[in-house]
């Protein structure tokens, strides 16, 4: 029972970070970031359409990985009637999103 303590304790601590930093990620891309922006000695410039579609990704990677990591095991008798078609989705959004980005990285114009 111990190892077991132990074991939820480290995902707790590897897992929160990793969702918090993804999801403040995708929130900063959708609200905050404009289309020039100066981030640590780095001009950041991108256009509307791929800042939303990036901010989109980040959060829908920072909610999958939280819903994954923590509340499956946190909760594992949770309804999975409900928890599936969340984690489909948000897989869904995430691809979809990295699809448009590649898209984008490839210059296809969007």
């Amino acid at each position: 029972m111990a190892a077991r303590s132990i074991s939820m304790t480290l995902l707790m601590l590897t897992g929160v970070p990793w969702a918090t930093g993804w999801t403040l990620l995708g929130l900063w891309l959708l609200g905050f970031a404009g289309a020039h922006t100066e981030l640590a000695g780095f001009t950041l410039e991108m256009s509307p359409v791929i800042r939303v579609f990036a901010g989109v990704t980040a959060l829908a990677a920072g909610q999958l990985v939280f819903l994954c990591f923590m509340a499956d095991r946190v909760y594992p008798r949770a309804s999975r009637w409900l928890v599936w078609p969340i984690e489909l989705g948000l897989s869904l959004a995430m691809f979809l999103g990295l699809a448009v980005l590649g898209l984008a990285a490839i210059g296809v114009p969007l």
